[in-house]
């Protein structure tokens, strides 16, 4: 016979791996649609350069660097780990990456030499990433404002 306290914890373990399943699915299904909507200009038949792909990894890698950082910076030595508050906003990833990209999209080049330009980009991934939280809080903030 299982006690109460066995079968809470069974059942945030579930729900933990649940939630670490959906964040998988998230990521996957976001990366197979933005490559199969994404077409290279050539293939559109334009003139214009190919999509960077290896950039716009580096970029989203270096934004959800920024994420990761941001958790554990503002974690006190009391916190204790979850998994389910580490990994909720890797599954905003996507919205917050949209406005990211578009914003360096004439930027964006193949990494044949690295330039200072280039770690600016990269840097600036990280800092979108890193400051998600305070852009999602100040706008549900106003939002908050303007209901009352």
């Amino acid at each position: 016979m299982v006690g109460p306290a066995a079968s809470s914890i069974s059942g945030k373990s579930n729900r933990n791996s649940l939630l670490l399943l959906l964040a998988l699915v998230v990521l996957i299904t976001f990366v197979i649609l933005l490559t199969a909507t994404l077409k290279s200009p050539e293939a559109m038949g334009s003139t214009a350069s190919p999509i960077p792909w290896l950039t716009v990894g580096l970029l989203y890698l270096c934004m959800l660097a920024g994420i990761a950082a941001q958790y554990f910076f503002f974690a006190s030595e009391k916190d204790v780990f979850r998994w389910q508050t580490f990994i909720k906003p890797f599954l905003a990833s996507p919205v917050i990456f949209i406005p990211l990209a578009s914003s360096y999209q004439e930027a964006l080049h193949p990494f044949e030499s690295f330039s200072m330009a280039d770690l600016m980009i990269l840097l600036a991934a990280f800092q979108n990433g890193f400051f998600w939280k305070i852009v999602f809080d100040r706008i549900a903030g106003e939002q908050e404002e303007a209901k009352s």
